[in-house]
C-alpha cells in the first residue's frame, strides 16, 4: 500500500522517505509499554481472582486482550513500516491496525451494550445476560473482526503493490468505499452510547431519588448520592470525549489518503494516529482506576466479595430498593 511522508499508510504521493523521530516515535514506544503493562494487569486480575470472574469482565477482558495487541503488534508494526519502508511490514500493518480497530470499537460499544442491560434490567441481568452468551457474542467479535481485516486483501494481495506505488482506480475506489465503511461504523455507535449513557445516568439518578425518599421512613443511605451522580456523569462524559476525538477523526485519515477531497499535514496525521492509540491506555485506565472491583483488586491486593455483585431478595421495599442503587453505584460508579 502506497505511503506518504506522515503516514505508513497513505496511497496518494510519491515522496514517501524511512524515517525514525526520536521526538515522535520514543513516546511511540513509551506508549506502547504502558499499553502492554496495564493490559496485562487486567487480564491477570481476571485470571487470578475468582470474583472478578463476572460476565462484565468477561467483557472488560476481552476489549483488555483487543488493547493488549495494539500495544504488543499494532505500534510495533507502524513504526517499522515508518522505519525501514518495508514493503511487508507496510501491508501487514494495515490489516493489524483495521482488526484492532474494528475490534476495539465493537467491544466499547458491547461493553456498554451490557451495562446498560444490567442497570435498566438488574434483577433480569444474571437470566439476560449469561456467561455462555457473553462468550458466543466475544468470539463472534473477533471473528467477524478478522474477516473484515482481511477483506482489504481482495484489492491489495500481499506483494501486490509496493510501498511507493499509487495504486490502480479500481484500487482506489476500493479503498474510498472501505474507508467510508469503517467511518460510518465508527459514526452508527456514537448515538447509541450517547442514548445509553443517558439513560444509565437517568437510572442511577432514579434510584438516588427512591433512595432519599425512603430516609423519611430509617432506611441507611449507601453513601453520598450527588457525589455518586457527579462521578458518574464525568465517567460517561470522559467516554463519549474519547470516542469522539479519538476514533472519530481515525475512521476518517483512511479516507483521505484514497481521496483527493482533502489533505491533513503531517503533524495531524501524528496526532490522529496515536490518538487512537491512546485509546487502548485510557480504557484500561477505566477499569483499573474507576471500576471499583478492578480498582480495589488493584490496589488493596484482597479478595473482593462475592456477595457485592449480587441482588439480595428481600420482600421489604426499601431494602429492595437500596440493593438496587448499591448495585448500580458498584457497577458503574467509583
Amino acid at each position: 500500500m502506497h505511503e506518504s511522508k506522515g503516514s505508513p499508510h497513505n496511497i496518494s504521493s510519491h515522496d514517501y522517505r524511512p524515517s525514525f523521530g526520536p521526538s515522535t516515535d520514543i513516546p511511540s514506544i513509551l506508549l506502547a509499554i504502558a499499553i502492554v503493562l496495564l493490559n496485562t494487569t487486567v487480564l491477570h486480575l481476571v485470571r487470578a481472582r475468582v470474583t472478578l470472574r463476572t460476565v462484565t469482565n468477561i467483557f472488560l477482558a476481552s476489549l483488555a486482550t483487543s488493547d493488549l495487541l495494539t500495544g504488543l503488534y499494532v505500534i510495533p508494526a507502524y513504526l517499522a513500516c515508518k522505519a525501514t519502508a518495508n514493503n511487508g511490514i507496510c501491508q501487514a500493518s494495515v490489516p493489524l491496525l483495521t482488526f484492532t480497530s474494528f475490534s476495539t470499537v465493537t467491544h466499547i460499544s458491547l461493553v456498554t451494550a451490557e451495562r446498560h442491560v444490567a442497570i435498566m434490567f438488574a434483577l433480569r441481568h444474571t437470566v439476560l445476560v449469561t456467561k455462555f452468551r457473553a462468550k458466543l457474542v466475544i468470539v463472534s467479535v473477533w471473528v467477524v473482526s478478522l474477516i473484515l481485516s482481511l477483506i482489504q486483501l481482495a484489492w491489495t494481495p500481499p506483494g501486490d503493490l509496493d510501498v511507493t506505488e499509487e495504486g490502480t482506480e479500481n484500487f482506489r475506489k476500493s479503498e474510498i468505499a472501505f474507508s467510508l465503511f469503517n467511518f460510518v461504523t465508527v459514526l452508527i455507535q456514537f448515538p447509541f452510547l450517547a442514548y445509553s449513557y443517558y439513560k444509565i445516568f437517568s437510572e442511577v439518578r432514579r434510584h438516588n431519588e427512591m433512595i432519599k425518599k425512603d430516609q423519611s421512613h430509617g432506611c441507611i443511605t449507601p453513601g453520598n448520592q450527588h457525589s455518586h451522580e457527579s462521578r458518574t456523569v464525568i465517567m460517561f462524559v470522559l467516554m463519549l470525549v474519547t470516542y469522539t476525538f479519538c476514533w472519530m477523526p481515525n475512521a476518517l485519515i483512511r479516507y483521505q489518503y484514497s481521496s483527493t477531497a482533502f489533505h491533513l499535514p503531517e503533524w495531524a496525521e501524528h496526532v490522529i494516529i496515536h490518538l487512537r492509540f491512546v485509546t487502548s491506555l485510557v480504557n484500561p485506565c477505566f477499569c483499573l482506576f474507576w471500576k471499583r472491583d478492578f480498582r480495589e483488586a488493584f490496589s488493596h491486593g484482597r479478595r473482593m466479595r462475592s456477595d457485592e455483585f449480587q441482588v439480595v431478595d428481600s420482600p421489604h421495599l426499601c431494602s429492595t430498593r437500596l440493593t438496587a442503587g448499591h448495585y448500580i453505584e458498584l457497577q458503574v460508579v467509583p
